[in-house]
């Protein structure tokens, strides 16, 4: 892909960004925190206002709005999606401290922090890949295998539903235009998920639970001889 391809920019972009962020916290609370980009405050006093418990995302109030979010990625986020990713998708960690002194005796005393399973060396490799930026061309092949009538009766042709975000993030308009033109007559519905950018699901999961439902509702109604589309 040519360097000054856009998609090689943003690549290389992300990957400078994940080499460079945070990745160590005192606490998981404090990581949230960080991820939402909520600055001050007493943890402790907040945790106890809000009635949260720390334990995989059980709550009895809302403490994000005790102080107010910053404009990170995360802060778009439906609240149950932050509370998932950072009870699952960090690890705390308890290791030796280490000195700077050359040939120093081992340290005795351990240190402890959060910090996220997926180690920055590890996520910034995913950036440069191909498969991550891959050409809507492909993609437009990819939506004309998948609603391939060959093998299909004819109750399971024409069963291809597009969902889309609302923000062209990383799918621009000519490439949904691509994808739905390699589909052709298969295309039976698609539905735009308001609010949300490249992550539908951590962004808006009860919209897209609903237009899944649209999904599921119009193939019961084709297999009872009804004609259904989900609204557009």
């Amino acid at each position: 892909m040519d360097p000054k391809d856009p998609r090689s920019i943003h690549g290389a972009a992300n990957v400078r960004g994940a080499l460079a962020k945070r990745d160590r916290w005192s606490s998981r609370e404090e990581a949230r925190r960080w991820l939402l980009g909520i600055k001050g405050g007493d943890v402790e006093k907040e945790k106890k206002v809000s009635g949260i418990s720390s334990e995989h995302g059980e709550k009895k109030g809302n403490r994000d709005n005790l102080k107010e979010k910053g404009k990170t990625i995360w802060s778009r986020w439906d609240e149950r999606a932050v509370t998932l990713f950072v009870d699952y998708a960090f690890e705390d960690i308890r290791e030796p401290a280490t000195s700077e002194i050359p040939n120093a005796p081992p340290a005795s005393s351990l240190i402890s922090f959060t910090t996220p399973k997926l180690r920055k060396d590890e996520e910034s490799s995913l950036y440069p890949c191909l498969q991550h930026t891959i050409e809507p061309s492909k993609l437009a092949i990819l939506s004309s295998i998948l609603s391939s009538d060959a093998g299909k009766s004819h109750s399971a042709r024409g069963n291809l539903h597009f969902i889309w975000a609302e923000i062209e993030e990383f799918v621009s308009k000519s490439a949904r235009a691509e994808m739905v033109d390699a589909a052709e007559h298969r295309v039976m519905s698609q539905q735009i998920v308001k609010g949300t950018g490249h992550l539908i699901p951590q962004e808006q999961p009860d919209a897209l639970a609903d237009a899944l439902y649209n999904v599921l509702v119009s193939h019961i109604a084709v297999a009872a001889g009804h004609t259904m589309r989900a609204s557009l």
